[in-house]
């Protein structure tokens, strides 16, 4: 018994953390309705905490786009003047369907959009 309450009080110290880790959340401007290839897309991207603007010195999200063959694309976003919102500026080099992706550079993690079909110019 005293075996099973100690593994338990483990699992509880070794788990804990991660259940108390809290999730950001990352939103962006949706993109033009049929964009085309070489138009300028200008995208602002929104970081948030427990529904709070969240600052991230020196690691600012990105933009990445990834065209049906491969082709990556990445732009760093610049912090505004208010904290947690960003913008990029991005243009699709070809057309085609592009995955579109925020990458948060804090916790690497990529939050992925919907896909973009991108005409021809």
């Amino acid at each position: 018994m005293r075996k099973l309450i100690a593994l338990l009080a483990l699992a509880v110290l070794v788990t804990g953390p991660g259940a108390l880790a809290k999730e950001r959340n990352v939103t962006m401007t949706a993109a033009p309705v049929a964009p085309k290839v070489g138009q300028s897309w200008r995208v602002t991207i929104v970081v948030k905490m427990d529904g709070k603007l969240l600052y991230s010195p020196g690691k600012t999200p990105a933009l990445r786009i990834i065209s049906a063959a491969g082709r990556t694309i990445t732009v760093r976003s610049t912090p505004t003047s208010r904290a947690g919102i960003y913008r990029a500026r991005i243009a699709f080099p070809k057309a085609g369907t592009w995955r579109v992706l925020v990458v948060d550079r804090m916790t690497g993690r990529a939050y992925e959009f919907n896909r973009m079909k991108v005409r021809a110019a």
